[in-house]
């Protein structure tokens, strides 16, 4: 009976259709309403009554709304499986659509309708499910596969058992010591973890870097932007990333699955000499692991940017390149806390040195320990007395980055000793970036006792 009303319903409009050009909204929402109808109709008509029992992340869910077959698929009471993972959910009655916020990401999906609306990190992404959410006793169903499209969950159907197994994880986390921060958490979050950072500032990818610098063996820069920790880079001792990723162990998984979290997930390498760049595809971040190659090829440092979050920026401006001069600085202290050496102190008039040096390279179109007019490290610094002086260059693309500089310098034999040095305490960095390259130099100064 509801199929022949259905279908002289819709026969009618069509006709009606025929003389109101272009569609007018109230007709085209009647459709829809008709349309979304005979679905879920359809769909009370197949439901299967056997038992399905759900677990999230290893909980089972007791709820009054149980999991049911429709049309030889899943279908999950949305409500009570958002909210046990901790996602707030919005019922619009007039429009029938369902609004889900998790984290930084709200889906917005309608019943009847297989097109969803994914907004996260500022964008919109429209997809579609395979069936259309339905009602059924009042209760808002979708297909189980919706939770891994719309969140990226890790869902499963054990059809032996009849069990619904959904994983929700945090997303990747690194931890250093006791503390630990997780991609896709709130600046809040971070803040309330970290406390205020010891630095802030706009460095690689545009994005706002917090850096904690207070003690260099738990040495950590975090990436905000818009309000979401969304990556870190590190050189500490005994840092653990959630992906297996270990300092001062080896880490070359050659694209296998590595465990992270409460779910597995695979990351793709691109292997360079020193350094082992991955994306993973499922939980969409960029990560670039640095191995030492005079400590057989162990874990020296990580960044891992989430996709998505990056911000245009001017890789010229004085703000960047002195973010990027500090996280060079950072790094090696770093380093510096794995082998057992005291951190070096950041000097102005090392740095001031090393600045200009830059800037004449940049300038000038030369890449040099002797400038054009004959003067070395040890004849431009003017600071006070010393007894010891060195100087690492660099000149690298514009999407270089201060891990980057750094890892080239420690897998070299010559910068790695000035690095490593325990007879030099001070240190500044210089960073000027041309149209094409920027121009790296790190002063190290050891001064009369």
């Amino acid at each position: 009976m509801k199929n022949n009303i259905f279908i002289k319903t819709t026969a009618l409009l069509s006709a009606l259709a025929m003389f109101t050009v272009p569609i007018s909204p109230a007709l085209y929402a009647a459709e829809n309403i008709l349309y979304a109808y005979e679905r879920s109709s359809e769909a009370e008509i197949n439901i299967s009554g056997e038992n399905i029992s759900v677990f999230i992340n290893g909980q089972q869910l007791i709820s009054d709304a149980p999991a049911v077959i429709i049309s030889d698929r899943v279908f999950i009471p949305l409500r009570a499986v958002t909210e046990a993972f901790g996602a707030s959910v919005a019922w619009d009655q007039s429009t029938q659509m369902i609004t889900i916020t998790y984290k930084a990401s709200t889906v917005r999906l309608t019943v009847g309708s297989t097109q969803v609306q994914l907004i996260s990190t500022g964008e919109t992404r429209a997809f579609l499910f395979d069936n259309a959410p339905v009602l059924i006793n009042d209760r808002t169903y979708v297909p189980l596969r919706a939770l891994s499209e719309a969140f990226g969950a890790d869902v499963k159907w054990d059809g032996n058992t009849r069990t619904v197994n959904i994983g929700i994880s945090d997303g990747v986390a690194l931890e250093i010591g006791s503390r630990k921060i997780v991609c896709g958490e709130t600046e809040s979050e971070l803040l309330l973890a970290f406390g205020q950072p010891d630095r802030q500032g706009i460095g690689a990818e545009g994005l706002t870097w917090y850096s904690y610098t207070g003690d260099y063996a738990a040495y950590l820069s975090v990436a905000v932007s818009r309000g979401v920790v969304c990556g870190f880079i590190t050189s500490s001792p005994g840092f653990r990333v959630s992906n297996g990723v270990i300092a001062g162990q080896p880490f070359s998984n050659n694209g296998q699955t590595v465990l992270a979290g409460d779910r597995r997930e695979t990351i793709q390498p691109a292997v360079s000499t020193a350094r082992e760049e991955y994306t993973d595809i499922a939980r969409s971040y960029s990560m670039s692991v640095y191995r030492d190659e005079f400590d057989n090829s162990n874990v020296w440092g990580v960044r891992l940017i989430m996709n998505g979050y990056s911000m245009p920026v001017d890789t010229s401006s004085s703000a960047y390149c002195y973010e990027q001069a500090r996280q060079i600085s950072d790094l090696t202290n770093g380093f510096r806390a794995v082998k057992g050496l005291s951190p070096l102190i950041w000097e102005s008039e090392a740095a001031d040195c090393a600045f200009l040096h830059s800037d004449d390279m940049a300038r000038s179109n030369y890449y040099g320990h002797i400038s054009p007019d004959g003067r070395s490290v040890a004849e431009r610094y003017i600071g006070d007395a010393y007894k010891a002086i060195d100087e690492n260059l660099i000149c690298t693309t514009l999407e270089s980055d201060s891990i980057e500089m750094v890892d080239c310098w420690i897998n070299s034999s010559t910068q790695r000793e000035n690095i490593l040095s325990e007879i030099y305490r001070h240190t500044g960095v210089g960073v000027v970036c041309s149209a094409a390259n920027c121009y790296i130099t790190q002063v190290f100064v050891a001064h009369e006792v």
